[in-house]
């Protein structure tokens, strides 16, 4: 659960070349991150490197209604109320 002093960050496209590189810097730095892309078997390794703290979301970025869904679900992980 998030407090109001914790930090949370959502990288979208995280399973590519920038996305992969900002989740790396800002994994090492942020309380929460939540990030979103097309590949699970990605997202899924990438979560293991920082599990207690990445939330993950598939969504193809060229959809805007799968992009907002997963913003939406990796704040509401991230933030249950």
């Amino acid at each position: 659960m998030s407090t109001k002093n914790e930090k949370q960050t959502i990288v979208i496209s995280a399973t590519s070349s920038i996305g992969r590189a900002l989740f790396k810097k800002y994994a090492a730095i942020s309380n929460r991150i939540s990030i979103v892309g097309r590949r699970t078997h990605l997202l899924d390794e990438l979560r293991k490197e920082h599990p207690d703290t990445t939330v993950t979301a598939m969504a193809d970025i060229t959809k805007q209604n799968e992009t907002g869904r997963a913003i939406y679900a990796t704040t509401a992980r991230c933030n249950p109320s």
